[in-house]
């Protein structure tokens, strides 16, 4: 009768105990705590993004690329500021419905690696510590960002306002960490939320060329088969469209913001 008695009730007070311990305070926290305290506060591609891309990403996302991997995303460079391919990047590190790098081709990024490379996303994907220092020194935005040390007081035109602007609002290149202003930071030091600015640039230079939209990197960052091993602008799998393209390149060839003295 006792022994009956027991294994009558021993899955159901098994099954309480493990319902008790899961529910008890600490328990287990202290493995998640101890990964969390192992990711870096303030990750750079240069001093922590680096290693994990050259173990898991790399032999796909570089150039040339392999695998199918899309022209457009390399992990193997950080060029000037915040890489748009981050936010692709730190969602799929993390989505194990669909892993990348996929299972079969090698292991699992550890939890450390996945939560540097979402925490370097969401701190705006900087490349060396300079970077950080630069936007973690209170310095004027608009002077840290265009390189010119000039406030944008120069109002746009209104052709920039009616066409040129709503483009890129519309492809999601005003987004915070992006091309406009989110913490002292702009992707690239490039800022686009005014003709000026656009126009002063960013951390490689100038993107716009006035009367010459074919040699302008604000063209070709939009369509990477004229600039090959770049990657592709805006991030994701929407381009601009070839409507929107020719706007643009429409602006620059008439001047950008010194309309009608291209000849």
């Amino acid at each position: 009768m006792t022994h009956t008695l027991i294994r009558t009730t021993s899955p159901a007070l098994l099954l309480l105990a493990l319902l008790t311990l899961g529910g008890c305070p600490g328990l287990g926290d202290e493995e998640l705590e101890g990964t969390l305290s192992e990711v870096p506060d303030s990750p750079t591609y240069d001093e922590h993004v680096a290693a994990i891309t050259a173990a898991y990403c790399n032999k796909c996302h570089s150039d040339p690329p392999s695998n199918g991997a899309p022209g457009s995303v390399r992990t193997d460079i950080c060029e000037g500021g915040a890489q748009m391919w981050s936010e692709r990047f730190a969602a799929r590190i993390g989505d194990l419905g669909r892993p990348m790098p996929p299972s079969s081709e090698v292991d699992r990024p550890s939890d450390i690696d996945i939560q540097t490379v979402q925490r370097w996303h969401e701190q705006g994907a900087r490349c060396t510590p300079q970077d950080t220092a630069m936007s973690d020194a209170g310095m004027d935005t608009e002077t840290a960002d265009t390189g010119t040390g000039m406030q944008d007081t120069t109002p746009d035109s209104q052709r920039f306002q009616d066409e040129v602007l709503p483009i890129f609002t519309a492809n999601s290149c005003l987004q915070e960490g992006c091309h406009a202003p989110a913490g002292g930071f702009v992707s690239g030091g490039l800022e686009l939320t005014s003709e000026q600015a656009a126009m002063a640039g960013g951390s490689s230079g100038a993107v716009v060329v006035r009367c010459d939209p074919d040699d302008s990197l604000l063209i070709q960052k939009l369509r990477p088969e004229t600039l090959p091993g770049s990657s592709l602008m805006p991030i994701g799998d929407d381009q601009v469209s070839d409507a929107d393209l020719d706007t643009l390149k429409a602006w620059i060839a008439d001047g950008a913001d010194m309309p009608g003295t291209c000849q």
